[in-house]
Order: structure tokens, then sequence, then C-alpha cells
């Protein structure tokens, strides 16, 4: 899905813009809180929205995404202190045991989406 969302945003913008995601006339609109000018803030804040989608889906579609999995250690929120039952469930509930088991078997490459 993200490649079909890059594709169809791509149409709309020209080369130089894949290049340059933010352009100088953007970044001119905008002051040093990021903010832009009260004239024309709707068209700059969305303009600069999409421009900034376009960044993320280009690197997304060019690079390979990694996940980082954020476990609960506990429920006492106490340092140093792990639940191992608590921890094995959400690893399991996640998928992140199923998808060891099927790396080991020898199926440990992704397929490029």
């Amino acid at each position: 899905k993200t490649g079909n969302l890059f594709s169809a945003l791509q149409g709309d913008i020209d080369s130089r813009t894949l290049e340059s995601p933010v352009s100088n006339d953007i970044r001119d609109r905008f002051n040093s809180r990021g903010l832009a000018s009260q004239s024309r803030a709707q068209q700059t804040v969305s303009t600069y929205f999409r421009y900034s989608l376009m960044e993320l889906l280009q690197k997304m579609v060019s690079g390979t995404p990694q996940f980082v999995r954020c476990l609960k250690p506990n429920d006492s929120r106490s340092p140093k202190h792990f639940d191992s039952t608590k921890i094995l469930k959400q690893l399991r509930y996640t998928g992140v045991l199923e998808t060891i088991r099927i790396r080991q078997n020898g199926f440990s490459h992704r397929l490029a989406y």
C-alpha cells in the first residue's frame, strides 16, 4: 500500500521536488518556530505536510524498514524487575516467537514489497 500511495503522490510533483522534499520557497515562509505566515498559513502547512509525507514515503520505499517491539516488563512499574510470564505472553501475542521459529527453519529472507 505504501508504494501505491507513493506512486499516486509522485504524479503530482515534479522530479526536482523529489530531490529536495521541502523547497527553499516553503522553508522561507516558515519562521524560526516552524509557524507559517498568516496570509498563506493554510496552504503552506498542507504543502509542508505533503512534502514531509513524500520524504517519509521515499525513505520507506528505498530502505529496508525494521521495527522495534516494546514490551511491558511488569505491572508494578518497578525498575529491574521482569515478569518472565508476562514477557513470554507478549512475545507470543505479537508474533515474535513465531517469526523466530520461521527464520530458524531457513526462511530468513524477507520479500521486497
